[in-house]
């Protein structure tokens, strides 16, 4: 299956191409109404862009209104509609106006088999497509002036001290004044930590087993005498 067919296929794979509106201008200019949300075709425009009778427009609509619709196709009616011709001037005597915005263009480009044009506008979404996914990322191993290498040791602490500023440090703050109104204080938490030592101390002083362990500073060792002896 090629790209072109993923995409007349796919409503994943449209619905992930539908913001890259730049496409159809970069195969044939658009011409429509221009109001202050944006630019909107009626239906005559948008067959006329893609050069196909008007009634492939209306099938399109017929058998994917739901998904044309969620990138901003509608139909005016009413006050809406009055609204509609006011603002934009259109002399018209239709109860009714379907709106196309470059969203739902875009997205009938990706519907339509039948056009040479749609085929264009596809072909020019995969290209943009490939070329996201290939951009060209900063090196931060680029040789330095005069032919030394930089040190990767050095690259890597550069980069960690960068996280470690941008991320964990602030996440540490926020914790401390979260901590303000805690009985414990983080920084008290941090002083106990350090002043507690782990050691092993053997029972009997010469044998290596069994071991009890004792946090020195934290808890006093139990006397031998007391409990039950195992």
């Amino acid at each position: 299956m090629t790209g072109d067919d993923v995409l007349l296929e796919s409503r994943t794979m449209r619905a992930a191409l539908a913001g890259r509106i730049e496409a159809l201008e970069r195969v044939k200019p658009l011409s429509g109404l221009t109001l202050p949300n944006g630019l909107h075709l009626l239906t005559e425009a948008v067959a006329d862009y893609f050069a196909v009778p008007i009634r492939a427009v209306h099938s399109l609509v017929l058998d994917h209104r739901e998904e044309l619709v969620a990138y901003g196709y509608q139909v005016l009616t009413g006050p809406r509609l009055t609204a509609f011709k006011n603002a934009s001037g259109i002399q018209s005597r239709a109860r009714q106006l379907a709106l196309f915005n470059r969203r739902t263009v875009l997205c009938a480009a990706m519907l339509l088999r039948e056009s040479d044009i749609a085929r264009q506008v596809r072909s020019r979404l995969l290209d943009l497509e490939a070329g996201a996914r290939f951009l060209p990322v900063d090196n931060p191993l680029r040789p330095q002036p005069g032919g030394v290498d930089p040190d990767p040791v050095e690259v890597a602490s550069t980069a960690l001290r960068a996280v470690i500023g941008s991320t964990v440090v602030p996440l540490l703050n926020a914790l401390l004044e979260q901590a303000g109104t805690q009985e414990v204080t983080l920084g008290e938490v941090r002083c106990r930590l350090e002043q507690l030592e782990l050691m092993i101390v053997d029972e009997d002083g010469s044998a290596p087993l069994p071991r009890r362990f004792h946090l020195v500073h934290g808890v006093e060792p139990a006397d031998p005498g007391d409990g039950d002896q195992p």
